[in-house]
Formats: structure tokens, sequence, C-alpha cells
């Protein structure tokens, strides 16, 4: 797990006017009127400007796991807080005014955004504590979760420690974290199997001897780009070079290098295959979707400023393109 800069910006979408936003207006409506038989959830947060948003926050990488998938289209838009019936509390009726907001998405891998995982359960700390409602949603920061949310709990990169004395890379609480933060830690660790998965241990191992291997032949430049929150399983890295090699940790700008390299292929492989076949759909819809997070990171990178993405894209014949979507944010 890795904390992640969520955008200051709201994807057109959801916006009111949008259709999301307007969907979420209706719903109010419907609540108002107390008719909550026609709350509805039409999936627009699917739209190519919310997952492009998503992919400038997280990039291909799990919220939960740190799994990157190769496919684009195999990451799904994950609801925080579920939209509708919370399976731990089936009275509840769900945090559906949520459901059309961006504050409560994450791109998540299939196998955590699984109904048989995580799916529609919101487990709170304290069992005995109230859910928010609509009514009391203004408290909602001070409500007891279980989960981490890798965009608000700050303290999640420097958490937590791995455990390499077994060679096994489990993850364990640090003992300067609080109470709370600790049993969130425990629980979300336990809930999505970070510590048991044996795919997901093996590729954490698999990882960190590459490390050392890079590091025993003074490989630096290999090194850094792997402790990019970015990179799958990278808080392993973090933490082996926060030890051995703290000089060759990831600066932001070094990670918003790497994640504007990462995204820049594939757009431009995409916009290649639509040259070769403008009804390419899926290249159509990739390079939007890519053009839509690149707009994001232009409009509020995570690090740095405006002009030097401004200048990354010049640079590479795109700004044009990009300011399309640059324009409706």
């Amino acid at each position: 797990m890795r904390t992640f800069r969520r955008p200051r910006l709201t994807p057109p979408t959801l916006r009111r006017g949008g259709r999301g936003g307007n969907k979420a207006a209706l719903n109010e409506e419907c609540f108002a009127k107390s008719d909550p038989d026609s709350i509805g959830f039409p999936g627009h947060w699917i739209e190519l400007d919310v997952r492009g948003a998503l992919h400038a926050m997280q990039g291909r990488i799990c919220a939960y796991c740190s799994r990157q998938l190769e496919r684009y289209d195999e990451l799904e838009v994950e609801h925080f807080r579920p939209k509708n019936n919370v399976a731990d509390d089936p009275t509840h009726g769900g945090y559906w005014w949520l459901a059309y907001e961006f504050d409560n998405y994450f791109l998540g891998c299939r196998t955590c955004n699984a109904t048989s995982t995580k799916g529609s359960k919101f487990p709170l700390l304290d069992a005995t504590a109230v859910r928010v409602t609509w009514h009391t949603r203004g408290a909602i920061a001070k409500e007891p979760r279980a989960f981490v949310d890798p965009c608000v709990d700050v303290w999640l990169d420097d958490g937590f420690v791995v455990k390499v004395e077994d060679l096994t890379c489990i993850f364990e609480a640090s003992p300067g974290l609080s109470d709370d933060q600790r049993n969130r830690f425990d629980y979300t660790c336990k809930f999505f199997h970070l510590n048991d998965d044996p795919e997901v241990l093996r590729a954490r191992v698999g990882l960190y001897d590459l490390v050392l291997d890079s590091l025993a032949n003074k490989k630096d430049c290999a090194v850094t780009p792997l402790a990019c929150r970015f990179m799958p399983y990278s808080a392993v890295v973090r933490q082996l070079l926060k030890v051995s090699a703290p000089h060759l940790l990831p600066t932001p700008e070094q990670e918003l290098e790497y994640l504007l390299g990462e995204l820049v292929r594939d757009l431009l492989n995409a916009l290649e295959l639509m040259e070769r076949d403008a009804e390419n759909e899926r290249a159509v819809r990739l390079a939007t979707k890519l053009m839509w997070a690149f707009a994001v990171l232009w409009k509020d990178p995570p690090s740095g400023t405006p002009e030097v993405i401004g200048v990354f894209l010049r640079e590479r014949g795109l700004e044009e393109k990009v300011r399309e979507f640059y324009n409706r944010l």
C-alpha cells in the first residue's frame, strides 16, 4: 500500500450538468421526497474523464494490493464507501450520496474489488459505532472506518515495516502508530490478504531480491524507479532503500517523471493505432482516457508546476491535443 494525492478537481461527468452530477442531484431530490426506491446508480463513474483522472492519481496500481495491471481496462473504479446497501450493515441503506463523488473513488484490481473481497463491505473499527448517514454526513471524517484510505491516511508510507529476516516481506505496523492507525492498518492487511496471498508475497520477495542484486552490482539507476509509488509493490523497495540507500529514494518530481513516461508511452501507442485504423474503438477510448489523465496532471500536478507538464507535452507534439481536454476541466 502507498499513499496517493487526489487531484483537486472534479471531472466534468461528475459536475452539475454532467451525467453523474445530474443523477446525484436527482437522487437527492428522491431522498428529500422520501422516495428512496427511485434512487439509482447508472455507472457514470466509468466515463473516460473519471477514469483518466484516477489514472493521473494512481497510474495503473491497485489502491489496496499494489498489483499493476497490464491492461487499463482491468483496473476497476471502486467506491471506497459503498453506494448501495452496506454488507456489514443491511439496515443502513448505503452511502448513496457518495455514488458520484470523485473523492469516493479508487482504482482497484478485480481481486480486491470482487464481491467476495471488498464489494459492498465497509466495516467499522467500533462495532457499536453509528454509521454516518445523509443527515450526519458532515461528520464523515470522524467515522471509525476499518479500511486504510490511501488518499487520507498520510501516515501510510511510513506507517509500516517490511519483515525481511525470514524472506517473507510481510508488512507489520510501525511502533509509532496510534492505536486507531495500527488497528486500521492491521485490518486492511488481513482483509485484503496482503500478508497471506501467495501471488502477492512471491512478487514482493522477487522484487526485494532484484533490488538487493541491483545494489550489490552498483546498478543504482535501476533501483530508484522501482521505489516510485506508481510501480507495483513499491513499498517493499521504499522500505529497503530507507534503511540501506536513502539517497536513492525518488523525489516527488522523479515519481511524476516516471508516471508521465508510462502514460505517454501508452498514449503514443494508442495514437499510432488510430492512425492505422481510425475506427479502432479500443485505441480511441484508451487515447481519450489518457489525454484526460494528462489534462488533469497539467491542471493540478502532484508536484512541480503546470508549466513543466506543458513543456513535456509540447516536446512530444501533444500539447494541442491535450489542451482540448484541459479546457474542459
